[in-house]
């Protein structure tokens, strides 16, 4: 989370009444007691961040699916964090980057077909998280709009993606005997 998002989350929370940030700690020590100190330097109440301990395989889908909304970091997006939230019907606010690593969310968020939810600027990121935030039909369609394009998609779509990757590799082993390899 690098100081810019942060502040953006920040200007959301303040404008979202009853809005919190919930955060799952995995690397770091405590850093409920860091976040808490940085908000409360933007004048968000610490009370409204929340972070909690790690989850097993099992629940992270459960857990995930709590939220309303995931929010993306810009510099390093959610990869197959991504996926998980889509899955469990998570909608995902992210800002596109200028590198691979920070493209990836809205990659997959465009794929489900809810490009409503790629920003192009902290400005218009904090504003969408306002307005889902302030507008329960609006996070319900958003919602619906993950439920779906995990449906109609081919993020999902095992099968598909299985007998692609069975003619990818056919096709390079038969580049490769053509050659007199293999």
């Amino acid at each position: 989370i690098d100081p810019g998002i942060w502040n953006t989350w920040m200007d959301a929370i303040m404008r979202v009444k009853d809005g919190h940030i919930w955060m799952i700690k995995i690397h770091s020590t405590d850093p409920e007691m860091n976040l808490r100190r940085e908000a409360e330097a933007l004048g968000v109440p610490g009370s409204r961040i929340h972070v909690t301990q790690g989850y097993n395989e099992k629940e992270h889908l459960f857990v995930k699916a709590a939220a309303d909304i995931f929010l993306d970091t810009p510099s390093y997006n959610a990869h197959s964090s991504g996926c998980d939230v889509l899955w469990a019907g998570l909608p995902i606010v992210t800002l596109a980057g200028d590198k691979m690593a920070s493209r990836v969310a809205a990659s997959l968020v465009a794929s489900m077909g809810c490009e409503e939810t790629i920003v192009r600027t902290e400005g218009e990121y904090a504003d969408l998280l306002v307005a889902l935030g302030t507008s329960s039909q609006g996070l319900r369609e958003t919602r619906e709009c993950v439920r779906k394009g995990k449906i109609s998609s081919g993020l999902f779509d095992t099968k598909d993606w299985v007998n692609h990757q069975e003619a990818g590799i056919r096709m390079a082993s038969d580049v490769a005997f053509s050659r007199g390899g293999g």
